[in-house]
């Protein structure tokens, strides 16, 4: 279904009809009709106003585009600039188009870009045209997607994100930070399994070219417990062979006796481990627990993604061999690099009106 078009006509009906019959050459009269046309309400939509005219729908955008520029004058300039040939993808629409590949649904093909462009503007245009501009002009790509859960709630992330500056005012009080001299520090935690079983990304070949890489399916792993502050870019991660609470028991309690003489506010997510009602939390921990099906709010997956993909279609023959290689990219995490990948403007930002 085409989209309604959006023109403001300051002239009324009468004066476009008018102006009309003034016109000698056939050029201006179709675009003044085209004018009535819409203002009269007779056509509504740039494609079937198209049909009416027997114009491209692109070429009817560039002459409301004159119009919305300079009025009647606009409209009624032949011969304005334009070098070359006109793209077919007009300018009004490919703003559209780069509003749209905003949005983080996005769009599984350039196929469906072509379905987009023709329900919503009733564009025909060829395959190879709307590559070249997406690809090279808007500088846009195919991307591997975040998966997201059927329940997410995008309100709910929103109010987190908002929220977040005034609960990190109240919580060093609810919680007895009181004390100046006590420091309060912003961790964000996770854990996340590493495991024999291949980790596939995407591979670089030349058109025509299939990649092709070998895998395995081995199913023995080990999980890291990790959390990281966005603002030093320090770290602090354990290794546990499963994941469950006893292990999260463990991993609190080191983390609050590794950092005795600070007030420590962790961000979460709402694992059923995490909720258990035998955990005892040191003192100096608070547990902040982020909307459900939310890990974009949580920078750490950041961490884990830079780290798999090192991993990725690396073949280890032990848990061992993996693990030394784990170690080795832990070690050579720097805060700087932890600060680049997990310093998320809302946490910063609401670290800063805290005072934190």
């Amino acid at each position: 279904m085409s989209r309604r078009l959006e023109l403001e006509i300051t002239e009324s009906a009468e004066e476009l009809k008018a102006l009309l019959h003034q016109q000698s050459e056939v050029k201006l009269k179709e675009r003044v009709q085209a004018l009535y046309l819409l203002k009269s309400e007779q056509v509504t939509e740039l494609k079937a106003l198209g049909k009416v005219l027997g114009r491209n729908p692109s070429t009817l955008y560039r002459w409301f585009e004159g119009y919305r520029a300079r009025g009647l004058a606009g409209l009624l300039e032949l011969g304005t600039a334009h070098n070359g040939c006109a793209r077919a993808i007009p300018p009004a629409v490919e703003q559209a188009l780069k509003q749209r590949l905003k949005e983080p649904p996005g769009f599984k093909s350039y196929g469906a870009i072509q379905q987009w462009l023709r329900e919503e503007y009733g564009l025909q245009i060829k395959y190879k045209t709307v590559h070249q501009t997406v690809r090279y002009r808007l500088k846009a790509k195919l991307k591997v997607a975040r998966p997201s859960h059927l329940h997410r709630e995008e309100a709910a992330g929103v109010d987190f994100k908002k929220n977040l500056p005034r609960r990190l005012e109240v919580l060093p009080v609810l919680y007895g930070a009181e004390d100046p001299a006590l420091a309060v520090r912003y961790w964000c935690y996770d854990e996340t399994r590493f495991g024999l079983k291949t980790i596939p990304r995407r591979l670089i070949t030349l058109t025509g070219t299939k990649p092709l890489a070998p895998v395995q399916w081995q199913f023995k792993a080990f999980y890291l417990y990790g959390a990281v502050e966005p603002l030093s870019g320090e770290s602090f991660f354990l290794e546990f062979s499963h994941h469950d609470s006893d292990c999260f028991q463990i991993y609190l309690d080191h983390l609050a006796q590794r950092y005795p003489h600070a007030l420590h506010i962790v961000q979460l997510d709402n694992a059923s481990s995490h909720w258990a009602k035998k955990l005892e939390l040191p003192e100096n921990i608070v547990l902040m627990f982020q909307p459900p099906y939310s890990p974009e709010l949580n920078p750490i997956e950041r961490l884990w993604q830079h780290m798999k993909d090192q991993l990725s279609w690396v073949l280890f023959s032990t848990l061992d061999s993996l693990r030394q290689t784990v170690g080795e990219i832990l070690q050579d995490l720097t805060p700087q690099t932890i600060r680049s990948l997990t310093g998320y403007p809302f946490i910063l930002s609401a670290l800063k009106h805290a005072n934190i």
